[in-house]
């Protein structure tokens, strides 16, 4: 997967250290009026599509993060610019707001997680990462109170090199480690977060697989693990990756490659039943799938094409018998929203 070599390559999958990541305090850039619910702005026309024809509907609300900022699509298919600045990553925060990172995994502190908050005109930094340790921003479930997950990667060595899952409290600012989750040549991405479960999807060496705890990092024995009983592969074409929980925790999707083909396989993870298996209709070896999104009505496919460059990210109405991929009318990478996002005026990033 291109993103876990470059969490490898940057960081060796980082760790612990005794300076922990920063809980912020308010830091924030002045707002910027613009028309509420306008449409894209001029900063993002090179990301959008060429045609002049109204984008199709989509039936859901997405985040799309690029480089020009962060994009909400609404269910008309129309978008709507929400951040104006670089962004690699972006979810809603189950309150209204947003939570979005510039970068994952870099050093420096280019990994910071900013939070613009419901009807707020400010992105605030909520956590910075020391200079020698990555931050990548995974999800947010609620436990009691409403956490964002993430893993901290820090260290350059086979000594130590680790990376380690955390979450942050949205209310009390607390930052908890939840267990170790990489080390030197070894690493969890993606992880998804559901309302109940973490899927980590672990990789060391020449095996990977997929792992699943509950939102304290305790075991879940879970039906839909597609590497059981063996608990690992062994680099193969067919094996599956990239494993996605729906956000009620209830399907899960993978990436199966058979004789070229690329399929999205989802499963009851209760069961351990397959529900569907969807060709994705991908273009070729040009175009690599990097993460799904899931939820009961949609999957969302974001990838790359050859080059790196990003794609723009195709979606899935899982309520057609063959659903065919729809392009979102904003290039870059789409996640699903879990309540709807309430930011009216763009937003400047820092």
């Amino acid at each position: 997967m291109v993103l876990l070599l470059i969490a490898l390559t940057v960081a060796a999958c980082g760790g612990e250290s005794t300076s922990p990541t920063t809980a912020a305090p308010v830091m924030s850039s002045p707002s910027v009026s613009t028309t509420a619910g306008g449409a894209t702005t001029t900063a993002a026309a090179a990301t959008t599509s060429s045609t002049d024809a109204p984008p199709p509907p989509v039936g859901a609300e997405l985040l799309v993060a690029n480089p020009d900022g962060v994009f909400r699509i609404n269910p008309d298919g129309t978008a709507d610019q929400l951040i104006a600045g670089p962004a690699a990553f972006a979810i809603d925060d189950l309150d209204g707001g947003v939570l979005f990172q510039q970068e994952q995994f870099a050093r420096d502190r280019a990994s910071v997680v900013y939070r613009v908050r419901r009807g707020s005109g400010e992105a605030a930094a909520m956590l910075i990462p020391q200079m020698s340790q990555g931050l990548v921003l995974a999800g947010v479930a609620r436990d009691g109170d409403t956490y964002a997950y993430y893993t901290r990667n820090e260290g350059s060595t086979p000594d130590d090199a680790r990376e380690t899952l955390r979450r942050y409290n949205l209310t009390s600012r607390e930052v908890s480690e939840l267990e170790v989750t990489g080390g030197w040549e070894a690493s969890s991405f993606p992880v998804s977060v559901s309302s109940s479960l973490i899927l980590l999807n672990w990789s060391a060496e020449a095996s990977h697989g997929m792992r699943f705890i509950d939102l304290q990092a305790n075991e879940a024995a879970v039906a839909a693990d597609p590497d059981e009983p063996e608990g690992s592969f062994t680099d193969c074409g067919i094996c599956p990756s990239l494993g996605e929980l729906s956000a009620d925790g209830e399907q899960l999707v993978y990436l199966e490659t058979v004789d070229g083909v690329h399929y999205a396989v989802i499963r009851h993870v209760a069961s351990g039943a397959e529900i569907r298996r969807i060709d994705l209709n991908l273009p070729g070896d040009d175009w690599r799938v990097v993460s799904f999104d899931l939820s009961a009505q949609h999957l969302v496919v974001n990838g790359v094409e050859q080059d790196e460059e990003l794609d723009g990210a195709r979606i899935y109405n899982l309520s057609m018998v063959d659903p065919q991929p729809l392009y979102l009318s904003i290039v870059g990478t789409a996640y699903l929203t879990r309540s709807p996002v309430d930011i009216e005026a763009v937003v400047p990033a820092p």
